[in-house]
């Protein structure tokens, strides 16, 4: 079966930084054998909202969602070195936050 990379971007992901609800964004690699490049990407999709150290994080009310894209997806000879699925993520600040955003995270 083919093996393939799949880059995602997740976006809109309200986190506890230190204390304080983030808006943040993440990119990561996840390897996955599928029949063909649309499936790999639903397939990395999956293991990406599967991960319950990323879920018991998110802070996002029901109406606001956080987004998982695909940015690209290779065709690979072989895994190599890795040991797919692949784990981990490089996070990255989306926006600045103001009172605005955080207001949905306050009890009233």
């Amino acid at each position: 079966m083919p093996k393939y990379r799949v880059l995602l971007n997740g976006r809109n992901y309200w986190l506890n930084v230190d204390g304080q609800p983030e808006c943040m964004g993440f990119y990561t690699w996840r390897y996955v054998e599928a029949s063909a490049p649309e499936h790999a990407a639903d397939l990395a999709i999956d293991l990406i909202r599967g991960e319950h150290d990323l879920n018991s994080a998110i802070l996002n009310p029901a109406s606001d969602t956080p987004m998982i894209y695909i940015e690209g997806v290779d065709e690979l000879e072989s895994f190599g070195e890795v040991t797919p699925p692949g784990k981990g993520r490089t996070w990255y600040r989306e926006r600045d936050t103001d009172e605005d955003d955080t207001e949905k995270f306050t009890e009233k």
